[in-house]
């Protein structure tokens, strides 16, 4: 803000320094135009006296800039009137000097600002600017013009002196008080306002008639006029006044009128008569204007002095009061009202003692004969006078008698002070000392008191009993006889120490009692003080704390013991007192929070705790001590060096005899070294849980990204092995195939192991066929033993029931696993299966399944191996029989998940038999399902014959050709829909035209605009039930969850993918319904053979690497951009392995990862780069 005001202020600075320098030349030029004859003298010189009065009211060494620019401004002036440069500089400097000399010449005087209206200050500048500066400048400018004679020289210096004089004291006290009142001014009433017109216009009409005529020497009038304005109008009237009859006898006289033109003589004669006029003017009105301003501030002085003492006489809260001879009041201030209720008016003239209590008028009689005698000139009366109410007050009256120069009394003043409740106080105090008496006699304590030199003036009945000396003898020094110990120092006086009242000293005194027996004593004394503050006395008490003495010893004694215990102890031990407040710590809870002791008292202790803990340990604390119960809590203490101690804090109430709570006691644990343990512990949990959500994340990603091209890999390879191949190809076919599959078992077998430990595999329990199953196993897996001419039986224990509760396909699972094994370990002799029925001694039945080979065995310490993920017997076993080392795993926790145990016996070279133990629960048959009658009759009837309609619903290009092939290979008919949008479209255009509806609708559930979840729930909207629309998903992830998604949504089964011709066929069966038929065939995409999937899959991938192209040459990459890209590479790494080209794939794939991860800033950096790579396969 000051910043901002500065440029303003210079402004304004350097605009008034440029104004009085132009009026200052231009009132040179103007007096040098009308100098009088041929001299350099003018007639009023203006210019000095305007720039003086600016001086005297500017600020100080500041204003020194003034006078060069005057100099220049009058140099200026002189050149225009036609000086040469030597003159013209000369005379400029001579005015120059003239100024500064009276300007000079005030503040010497210590009136740098004087008041025009003090007459003092306005005699000051008459002497300095208006007779000695225009002197001293006179003579300069005598000897600069250089007269021919003395004579010319002296009427030169007194023609300039009286010039130069008659400006400064008409301009520069006019143009001051000008600027003084600007300064003071105020809004003036109408009246003032009023006033002021009608004297100046009768001023100005009268000055103007007065020069108006040259007939009658009337310039006595003028007189009148200025001392009009004097009275009237001030200071500034009269200023205002000067100057207007200056300016008006000027002109007039300049013109050729008025009564200077009388004068006799020539024109010098006549301004000299003007001069002396004008002088005359300024002597009438100036001085005379500051008298009266002079006796106004006399005036207003006086009567502020009258009101001040006014108002001290009337809010004083005593009388003063003034009596005449004959004893009557003739003056009372306001308090007589206060004090006695009477009023001023009223009481005026009344007898001096007409209220007094009648006693006190007998003194007064008494007393008042001496003060009018002369006997006494003044006292002091204690009188009791009656209030208006009737109320009797104690008063104390001063008078002093008054007296005329002649001696004789003429009456009295004084004043009159209400002492009532002085005189109470004083009877209290009777009362008080009284009672503090009867208080020391009955007190269980010693009382004593002495005065300043230590004798002993009383003592009560209890300090005779607790020193053995009677208070007689007691008194004055006998009291010293008591002590046990008279060192000097207890003889030293009560107070010393003491230096103001209620300030005490203890100490401790033995006495020793008659019989011998020593008394200890506390003793607290307090020194008594006089008026003036000196110590007079003192009063003390004594205490007999003998008996407390010995017990806190004692309890000093026990408490060092339990210091000495607790300082030993390793843990940090505390006690409060019963609000909480820490009373007692040892060092090693000291050393636990980082405090000092001191700091540690009362609530200190908070102050170490971590700031995440503090209030929540303050409010548990302080919950228990209000409910005075048992505290447990653990926090953490931050000591000063920063470290932090995490600490258990266990406490108690601690009680007295009586049972009462005196306070708590408790313990704090470092239990730093645990919490650290147990931050390890949740971290290691964290990174495991993080671990496992990854591996599960990675697993889906590996089960979607996997099964889709295997779909394509699998599928081919069917068809390929159904069309018209000679025996080679045939036989290569095969090979891709059962390679195919052979993949398809080893993701699973991860993603069953992944599920198992992540504790997301579900056990069924339902009725199983348990004897169906080990037959169907066995029967499965007789073409494998076959093939390598080996036996494979089965025994059946008759007792096993023919239903049980479990889940049969993971028993199947299981079964198949330890089977497949045992014939592949197994190069002579066989394989039994044995199933026997067993009960336990809880009566509970089970069931035991041996699954016996005769193979290469296993090493007894490598047994437990084999049921490890990953792990063989041996490196030999890998090389020679192949395997991923899953199986077992796999098989021994399903068995653990279905309650039951897998455990092994096995013979390096004999034969190895792996048994599993399943508790048994037999079940009923179920009745059989719509489903599964349809399945059966399908089965027997072949798939051929369900020539049902089917909607598939999928937006890859690939999937779509290749499911089309299948369904048109099975005999169905088929429309296609790329989006869950129009697959809505078609289910409801053919209901609503009447046409052949659609028997089962496959919904691929990863699809642009509506996914495959809201298209089914869409569907099921609109009232189009189960029974009339099976949906089956078609889905990459097989889980759980997955599945369960599917079901909520309103679907009936899923499909996995890669998706299997066998798999096709068994949820066509499943789900088509009896009957149906092919009466026409509407589709939107007919069937294509092979080479037209192939050419369609390389214009996709042409068209998907051209889009790559464009979208690395973008500018800005947009989410509707990126969210695109990602569709085109999810699709390309979804078919690139089915054709052959598993790297493009891999790397489509990764890109697409990229995509859905990166941050903004990211994908600048990576999207160029992932094209790079993936253009190499263009």
């Amino acid at each position: 803000m000051k910043e901002h005001h500065m440029p303003d202020k210079w402004e304004r600075r350097a605009a008034q320094i440029a104004v009085v320098t132009i009026l200052f030349g231009l009132l040179a030029w103007s007096n040098v135009v009308f100098t009088r004859g041929e001299g350099r003298i003018a007639a009023v010189w203006l210019p000095n006296a305007m720039l003086l009065a600016v001086l005297l009211r500017g600020g100080g060494k500041g204003d020194l800039v003034y006078f060069p620019l005057a100099f220049l401004a009058n140099c200026t002036a002189n050149l225009f009137a036609g000086d040469d440069i030597l003159r013209a500089s000369g005379l400029s400097l001579v005015n120059i000097v003239e100024v500064f000399v009276a300007w000079i010449g005030m503040i010497r005087l210590g009136r740098a600002r004087p008041d025009m209206s003090d007459l003092k200050d306005l005699i000051a500048f008459v002497g300095v600017a208006g007779v000695l500066a225009p002197i001293v400048s006179g003579m300069l400018a005598a000897i600069i013009l250089r007269p021919a004679s003395l004579h010319e020289l002296l009427s030169f210096w007194w023609s300039w002196s009286l010039t130069d004089g008659l400006g400064m004291i008409i301009v520069g006290p006019s143009l001051m008080t000008v600027c003084d009142t600007f300064r003071r001014r105020r809004r003036p009433s109408l009246g003032t306002i009023a006033e002021w017109i009608w004297i100046v216009a009768v001023g100005t009409t009268t000055t103007v008639l007065v020069f108006w005529q040259t007939t009658y020497p009337f310039l006595f009038l003028v007189a009148p006029v200025v001392m009009m304005h004097a009275f009237r109008l001030g200071t500034f009237g009269t200023a205002i006044s000067v100057a207007k009859i200056a300016i008006v006898a000027s002109l007039a006289t300049a013109l050729g009128h008025g009564p200077i033109q009388l004068v006799q003589g020539g024109i010098a004669a006549k301004l000299l008569a003007l001069q002396v006029f004008l002088a005359t003017i300024f002597a009438m009105g100036l001085p005379v204007a500051a008298m009266l301003a002079g006796k106004k501030r006399v005036e207003r002085a006086l009567a502020s002095h009258r009101d001040n003492m006014k108002s001290m006489l009337e809010n004083m809260r005593e009388i003063i009061f003034r009596i005449d001879a004959t004893g009557c009041w003739t003056f009372l201030n306001p308090a007589w009202e206060t004090i006695t209720g009477y009023r001023v008016k009223d009481s005026l003239g009344w007898h001096t003692t007409k209220l007094l209590y009648p006693d006190d008028k007998l003194e007064a009689a008494e007393f008042y004969p001496k003060i009018v005698s002369g006997e006494i000139d003044e006292c002091l009366l204690r009188q009791r006078f009656y209030r208006a109410d009737g109320e009797l007050r104690d008063i104390e009256v001063s008078v002093r008698a008054s007296r005329d120069e002649a001696g004789d009394f003429t009456g009295a003043i004084g004043n009159i002070r209400d002492v009532t409740e002085q005189r109470k106080a004083q009877n209290s105090l009777k009362e008080s000392e009284a009672r503090f008496r009867n208080l020391a006699e009955a007190a269980p304590l010693g009382i004593y008191r002495a005065d300043s030199n230590g004798m002993v003036t009383y003592v009560n009945a209890e300090w005779a009993e607790i020193t053995g000396l009677s208070p007689s003898d007691a008194l004055g020094e006998g009291w010293k006889a008591a002590l046990a110990d008279r060192a000097s120092s207890l003889f030293k006086p009560g107070w010393e120490g003491i230096s103001y009242p209620g300030m005490t000293r203890k100490r401790q005194i033995d006495f020793r009692r008659p019989d011998g027996t020593i008394v200890r004593a506390t003793n607290v004394s307090a020194a008594e003080f006089d008026a003036d503050g000196n110590p007079c006395g003192f009063i003390g008490v004594i205490n007999d704390v003998t008996a407390e003495l010995k017990a806190t010893e004692a309890l000093a004694a026990a408490n060092r013991v339990f210091e000495d215990l607790t300082n030993l102890s390793p843990a940090g031990i505390f006690r409060t007192d019963p609000d909480g407040a820490l009373t007692y710590c040892n060092i090693a809870w000291l050393a636990l929070s980082g405090l000092t002791e001191e700091a540690a008292q009362g609530t200190g202790w908070a102050a170490a705790l971590h700031t995440e803990d503090r209030q929540r340990i303050w409010n548990e604390w302080a919950q228990a001590v209000a409910k005075k119960t048992s505290y447990r809590g653990e926090f953490r203490f931050v000591r000063p060096d920063g470290a932090v101690c995490w600490v258990v804090a266990i406490a108690a109430p601690e009680c007295d005899d009586t049972g009462n709570i005196v306070g708590f006691i408790g313990v704090n644990l470092d239990i730093t070294e645990r919490k650290k343990l147990e931050a390890e512990l949740v971290r290691a949990k964290l990174h495991a849980e993080q671990a496992a959500i990854a591996k599960a994340s990675f697993l889906a990603n590996m089960s979607h990204e996997i099964r889709t091209p295997m779909n394509g890999v699998l599928g081919f390879a069917d068809l390929l092995l159904e069309s018209n191949l000679d025996e080679e190809q045939q036989k290569q076919a095969q090979l891709i195939a059962d390679s195919g599959r052979a993949m398809m078992r080893l993701l699973n077998d991860i993603l069953d192991i992944s599920k198992v430990e992540a504790g997301q595999m579900v056990i069924a329990c339902e009725p199983v066929d348990l004897r169906h199953i080990l037959k169907s196993c066995v029967k499965l897996m007789s073409p494998n033993a076959a093939q390598k001419g080996l036996t494979l039986d089965l025994e059946l224990d008759p007792s096993i029931p023919s239903r049980i509760a479990g889940d049969g396909l993971r028993i199947r699972q299981v079964l198949l696993n330890l089977i497949g094994n045992a014939l592949k370990f197994t190069e002579t002799g066989g394989v039994c299966v044995r199933a026997t029925a067993r009960t336990a001694d809880n009566s509970q039945l089970s069931v035991e399944i041996a699954v016996e080979d005769t193979g290469i065995g296993i090493p007894y310490e490598r047994q437990e191996a084999v049921f490890h993920p990953f792990e063989q017997a041996d490196d030999t076993t890998v090389r020679r029989f192949g395997g991923t080392g899953l199986g077992l795993t796999i098989s021994r926790q399903l068995a653990e998940l279905m309650g039951g145990t897998m455990s092994l016996d096995s013979e390096p070279g004999k034969g190895s038999t792996f048994i599993v133990h399943l508790p048994t629960v037999a079940a009923e048959a179920p009745a059989p399902s719509t489903s599964e009658e349809v399945v059966g009759a399908d089965a027997d009837a072949g798939v051929n014959s369900m020539q049902g309609h089917v909607l598939l619903v999928e937006d890859h290009d690939v999937n779509q050709m290749l499911i089309t092939t299948l369904l048109e290979r099975m005999g169905c008919s088929m429309e296609l829909a790329t989006d869950g949008a129009e697959a809505i479209a078609r289910i409801d255009a053919s209901r609503a035209s009447g046409g052949r509806h659609f028997d089962l609708v496959l919904m691929d559930l990863q699809m642009p605009f509506v996914d495959g979840y809201q298209a089914t729930r869409m569907i099921r909207a609109r009232g189009i039930g189960s029974d009339e629309l099976p949906i089956v998903a078609l889905t990459a992830n097989a889980y759980a969850d997955d599945i369960e998604a599917c079901l909520q949504a309103g679907m009936q089964d899923h499909l996995a993918k890669p998706i299997a011709k066998n798999a096709l066929e068994q949820i066509l069966s499943k789900w088509i319904k009896p009957g149906a038929r092919s009466n026409t065939v509407n589709v939107a995409q007919k069937s294509t053979n092979d080479h037209l999937i192939e050419a369609r899959y390389q214009q996709r991938r042409q068209e998907a690497f051209e889009q790559i192209e464009a979208f690395t040459k973008l500018d800005d990459y947009s989410d509707k951009d990126v969210e695109e890209m990602i569709i085109i590479l999810h699709k390309l790494a979804g078919t690139a392995g089915m054709f052959g080209e598993p790297e493009l794939g891999e790397c489509a794939s990764q890109f697409e990862e990229g995509l859905r991860s990166w941050t903004v800033a990211e994908r600048a950096l990576h999207i160029r780069e992932e094209a790079v790579k993936i253009t190499r396969f263009a």
